[in-house]
């Protein structure tokens, strides 16, 4: 066989199981959702399948049907905590004034606008930010999609329980003989490349396992600053919470994902804590609560691995300052004076692998200047160190 007839039977196979993974899609997602859930939870299978009860070791079938139990109870636990939280939410939005709400929102993008036109480069000054948002949203939300979203429902809820049965029944599997899903992957690859390919799949699960459970541990902690930080600005708790965990979740989105995580949080905090004049101090409140979070994301990204952040906050002389310094390279001492400027990036020393348009900083700078408080950053040699000032006005007095 030529080369230029190799060539065609693979792609004409490529093309074929493309095809094939576009017709079963719902099956490949179970099966790629099965393959995540067996990375988070083998080191427990291994842990359990390593102890012994008198002089037998502990079946594996056991232990992955242990740790199968043990995931679900983990995800119900969330379901029941933050169900009845979000169904007091659902209540609070219903219970809305709308008409008032709507006043305040456009006192605050009226804001928004002048600061706009005022500080970036080239803005027109008959720029209508109230315009742009409707038209921007009118895009996504109309009402064929509405119509089109409440058709879906019983068909989604059908879909729900067919996959959680599914990913059930295939993650258990995974669990219980190790290197399943991967020994079906070697199935493709010649004969003499197997071992090569045990090889790099092992290296590859062992990477696998590590960033998924290294996801976990993100979530949870974007989620617990938060929370955290909207209860010191005023927001009760169930409401906190629930931002929280959507702010958790939604940081694992590159770029966007924060971006969307505070837009939310402003939109929810005003509209069911704040919906009452001056609106546009609660929501610098909020928005600093996301930035300051952002800023600690980006220090732990820019630490080298096995060297902790340091995070300090303390009062003083009426302020409340939150300092966070990284262990990197620090940026170059020119550069400092910008970094506050929109659209400002370092580059290509402390340029993200997941993107950034270089607003976060200037965003924490407004907020900070029109609360009465300021940011400062400053190279700490190794690294840098930010550091954020807010008047203790600016805090409920319970939380001062």
């Amino acid at each position: 066989m030529n080369k230029l007839t190799r060539y065609i039977f693979i792609a004409a196979g490529v093309a074929i199981a493309a095809y094939l993974a576009w017709y079963f899609s719902n099956i490949v997602f179970y099966i790629l959702i099965s393959a995540v859930l067996s990375l988070v939870g083998r080191p427990l299978v291994n842990f359990l399948s390593k102890l012994h009860i008198g002089q037998q070791k502990f079946p594996r079938t056991a232990a992955a049907a242990i740790t199968l139990t043990t995931l679900w109870a983990i995800f119900l636990l969330f379901f029941f905590v933050l169900s009845p939280l979000f169904t007091r939410l659902a209540n609070q939005l219903s219970a809305i004034n709308f008409d008032s709400l709507f006043t305040n929102i456009n006192t605050g993008i009226h804001y928004i606008q002048d600061w706009i036109i005022t500080t970036i480069p080239g803005m027109k000054s008959d720029f209508n930010l109230s315009a742009w948002l409707g038209s921007e949203i009118s895009t996504i939300i109309n009402e064929t999609t509405v119509i089109n979203m409440f058709g879906s429902v019983a068909n989604m809820l059908v879909g729900i329980v067919i996959g959680i049965f599914s990913v059930t029944f295939i993650t258990f599997f995974f669990l219980k003989e190790d290197g399943l899903f991967f020994e079906a992957i070697i199935i493709f690859f010649p004969v003499k490349h197997e071992n090569s390919a045990r090889h790099a799949l092992s290296s590859v699960t062992q990477l696998l396992m590590r960033y998924f459970i290294g996801i976990f541990v993100e979530v949870c902690c974007i989620m617990i600053l938060i929370t955290i930080g909207l209860m010191l600005v005023g927001l009760p708790f169930s409401t906190a919470l629930v931002l929280g965990f959507i702010s958790g979740v939604l940081n694992v989105i590159p770029y966007i994902g924060p971006i969307v995580s505070m837009l939310i949080g402003c939109v929810i905090g005003i509209a069911t804590t704040f919906n009452t004049l001056p609106l546009i101090i609660p929501l610098l409140k909020i928005a600093v609560v996301y930035l300051v979070v952002n800023l600690i994301d980006n220090a732990l990204f820019h630490t080298p691995a096995g060297c902790p952040i340091e995070l300090r906050v303390c009062r003083s002389g009426g302020f409340a300052r939150t300092t966070v310094r990284d262990w990197g390279g620090g940026v170059p001492e020119e550069t400092l004076p910008s970094l506050f400027r929109p659209f400002f990036r370092v580059d290509p020393s402390r340029a993200r692998g997941r993107g950034g348009m270089g607003l976060g900083l200037a965003l924490v700078h407004e907020a900070c200047r029109s609360l009465g408080g300021s940011i400062t950053a400053e190279n700490a040699v190794p690294g840098l160190e930010v550091t954020v000032s807010l008047p203790l006005s600016a805090f409920p007095p319970d939380t001062r």
